[in-house]
């Protein structure tokens, strides 16, 4: 029997079967060992890829008979997915570390940030000019427009609490903003959900990643350079809209190395420009780093037998 290393509170992982027509052996394991195909990589991630796995976490841990917004179940849910240490690496506080804030960034520098890091670095040694590192640091037009929480509350602005999360990309893509705004019953027969509006820098967004997308799967580089492909590329609407925002510039978007490794920021509210890693971001990730690979394990139901003895001791009592 396999089930994923968060069962029961994460029903999906990658299957590591040892086959060479499946997955011989853990990703990070094949990449590290140079055991890939040599390809061109955009990666890319929000800033806050993690808040929308946090809200599940507290909503699917088995162990609660409802979600606890506390740092004590906070402590208690980063315990049981990975181990206690967690608490004192992202320790108790307000605003980012937030209970709920401290379990978004956990999620993020262990599944998206982190992981990103070491892949374009193992990547970028083994075929140089080959990765291309990407942030998206923008949540929403609607979201810049509220300064504090309050106002995005009267607003019914999700996107200032959830920022830069993991389904905003997909619009930045289509071009369609699927997200709802909730508890809105001003009008006759309203149903309680609102779509949010599109703004000039949503669409200005949309035009930028779909300009920087297509010079990346035409010419092998997201970059504005002055290559013939790329300057057919450049005619193209998506360009053309993101050039005359000034959002683009001659080759901003370099590779992972020639940046100094740091990430390309997309974003619409500024000429191009680069997110550094921090101290703080190297150490942490530094732990993370240290960690083994989880992916499917054999009888893996996380605490399921300590937790089912409890309740038998519960009835007998």
């Amino acid at each position: 029997i396999t089930a994923p290393p968060l069962w029961p509170a994460l029903p999906v992982s990658f299957v590591v079967d040892g086959s060479p027509r499946g997955l011989p052996a853990p990703p990070r394991q094949l990449y590290e060992a140079q055991q890939v195909n040599p390809a061109k990589v955009f990666l890319d991630h929000g800033t806050d890829e993690g808040t929308i796995f946090a809200g599940l976490m507290y909503a699917a841990y088995p162990w609660y008979k409802g979600p606890e917004l506390t740092h004590a179940a906070t402590d208690e849910i980063m315990t049981w997915a990975f181990n206690s240490s967690i608490v004192k690496i992202y320790p108790h506080g307000r605003g980012s570390m937030a209970p709920f804030y401290r379990m978004s960034r956990v999620i993020s520098d262990s599944t998206f940030l982190c992981p990103h890091r070491r892949f374009a670095k193992a990547m970028s040694e083994r075929y140089p000019n080959s990765v291309f590192y990407a942030e998206t640091t923008f949540a929403g037009g609607e979201a810049t427009e509220n300064t504090n929480w309050l106002s995005a509350l009267v607003h019914r602005d999700l996107e200032y609490f959830v920022g830069a999360w993991h389904m905003n990309q997909v619009k930045w893509i289509f071009g369609a903003n699927d997200t709802l705004k909730i508890c809105n019953s001003t009008k006759p027969g309203d149903t309680g959900f609102d779509p949010a509006p599109w703004l000039k820098e949503d669409e200005r967004m949309h035009q930028l990643v779909n300009c920087h997308y297509a010079l990346f799967a035409h010419c092998g580089s997201p970059a504005a350079t002055n290559s013939t492909c790329a300057q057919e590329v450049l005619k193209v609407h998506s360009c053309q809209v993101a050039a005359s925002a000034g959002l683009l510039r001659p080759s901003p978007f370099l590779p992972f190395e020639a940046a100094g490794e740091k990430r390309f920021a997309l974003t619409p509210l500024t000429s191009p420009a680069y997110v550094a890693p921090t101290a703080e971001e190297n150490e942490l990730c530094a732990f993370w780093d240290a960690q083994k690979p989880m992916h499917f394990l054999t009888s893996a139901c996380r605490s399921c037998a300590k937790h089912t003895k409890e309740a038998h001791e519960k009835e007998i009592v």
